[in-house]
């Protein structure tokens, strides 16, 4: 599959990423406005500071898993073999 990259305007903060499916979407890691926001709420009091909590904002989230204990021996399964994994 070829994708135009010119037919995305990307900024410095974005990137091309392909879902499950295969298909390619254009992510920005910047708003304006939730900027202006978190920068009005006055949580950093350096700009030093500022720039390392827009980092952060911008970054990877990591991944989630979500289990149902409504089916109490499908979950205490899939519990005790993650446990198995990441057991230290």
């Amino acid at each position: 599959m070829h994708i135009a990259l010119s037919s995305f305007p990307a900024g410095e903060e974005d990137e091309l990423a392909r879902d499950q499916n295969g298909q390619v979407h254009l992510l920005r890691r910047t708003n304006p406005k939730l900027e202006r926001y978190y920068r009005e709420q006055g949580t950093c009091s350096t700009e030093e500071e500022w720039n390392a909590c827009l980092a952060a904002m911008r970054g990877n989230l990591p991944q989630g898993l979500r289990i149902n204990s409504a089916k109490p021996h499908v979950s205490r399964q899939v519990s005790q073999g993650l446990a198995f994994f990441w057991h230290e």
